[in-house]
């Protein structure tokens, strides 16, 4: 009964240890199995156990690797945990390299579960291999040296390249805006401001006293440009056409406008030229000289109150249309060669660029 009891509790020992063994399975495989001197490979570990188990990955300050093999790095431990949240499968990778051509076997890794060890199944094969020299031309073979940051400065040269390109690039811009905005061209022109009536009158009627034909055979003539000044002064101080009127129509007009002042002396001048010009009617120096007083007397008179300025004025007036078209033909041309120059200056720059850094 009691060698019954015992083989029992054995029994039921070992069975907790096989269902134990089986929830913890560790792993181990590298990235590659062939690597030339001086280059790197990852070996990748793994251990699936139960989810808050102790697990310690293999320590290489104790368990050694291969004479050739160097650890450079060890990562930090990635866990995975099951979807049951009963296990985990935590990972960790190491950074390998070695500067000797060999076949190299890394042993079986121990890892430690709970207390528990546990050996990779296989060693590991990474076979190292020398890089290929072509012994015929050593003198390609050339001293190492460390790596060194490449410290970019400026110099003239490049910088007024630089300032090339922005210049033509600014030049371009500005003939697209002004191209594709269809915009009208315009020009500034410094515009006189046309003389009040009364001063372009008392003008033409200072030039008439100045020619001296108010006797004679000029006298028809004189009569006539007096008559003409005044009816175009009537027509840009009191807006009618006194040109095309008669000398009654006129005054019986300014009547209705009850522009009455000074209207005896226009009715003698106008009466005077009439006779002057129609009935061959002559008169004296006297009554001529009377009658371009008492005209310049009217005009003075009915001057309008509001003067207005003389001064030059700038005005922006748009220019003819074929001068248009010739302009955008020229900024379509100007923009090609800008486009083509900046295009020159850009690759020329990259060029000096390739230079300094290759």
């Amino acid at each position: 009964m009691l060698f019954r009891n015992l083989f029992a509790v054995l029994a039921a020992f070992f069975l907790c240890l096989a269902i134990t063994a089986q929830k913890v399975v560790v792993n181990a495989r590298l990235d590659s199995t062939t690597i030339r001197v001086g280059e790197q490979v990852r070996l990748r570990t793994g251990v699936k156990s139960p989810a808050g188990a102790d697990v310690l990955f293999p320590d290489f300050s104790r368990q050694k690797l291969d004479t050739a093999i160097e650890v450079l790095e060890m990562s930090e431990i990635d866990t995975l945990l099951s979807e049951d949240g009963k296990s985990w499968e935590l990972q960790r990778s190491y950074l390998l390299t070695a500067f000797d051509s060999a076949a190299c076997q890394i042993p079986r890794l121990l890892f430690e579960v709970n207390g528990s060890k546990y050996f990779l199944d296989k060693e590991l094969s990474l076979k190292v291999e020398s890089v290929p020299v072509n012994a015929e031309r050593l003198d390609l073979i050339r001293p190492f040296h460390t790596p060194v940051s490449a410290v970019f400065k400026w110099t003239s040269h490049l910088l007024l390249w630089c300032v090339a390109l922005w210049l033509c690039g600014g030049m371009l811009l500005c003939v697209g805006i002004t191209l594709f905005s269809r915009k009208t061209f315009t020009r500034k022109i410094k515009a006189v401001p046309p003389l009040p009536p009364h001063q372009t009158a008392l003008d033409a009627l200072e030039k008439l006293r100045l020619k001296g034909e108010r006797v004679g055979n000029g006298q028809k003539n004189y009569f006539m440009e007096l008559s003409d000044v005044l009816r175009t002064y009537l027509y840009k101080r009191f807006s009618f056409n006194a040109k095309e009127m008669t000398t009654h129509e006129i005054i019986e007009t300014l009547k209705d406008k009850k522009e009455t002042l000074s209207l005896s002396e226009l009715h003698f001048v106008l009466d005077m030229a009439d006779l002057v010009k129609f009935a061959r009617h002559e008169v004296s120096l006297l009554e001529s000289d009377r009658a371009l007083f008492q005209a310049a007397n009217y005009v003075q008179t009915t001057r309008a109150e509001v003067e207005v300025d003389a001064e030059p004025q700038n005005t922006i007036v748009p220019i003819e249309e074929t001068k248009q078209t010739r302009l955008r033909l020229l900024l379509v041309v100007s923009a090609i060669f800008l486009f083509a120059v900046s295009l020159s200056v850009f690759a020329y720059i990259v060029y000096m660029l390739w230079l300094y850094f290759r």
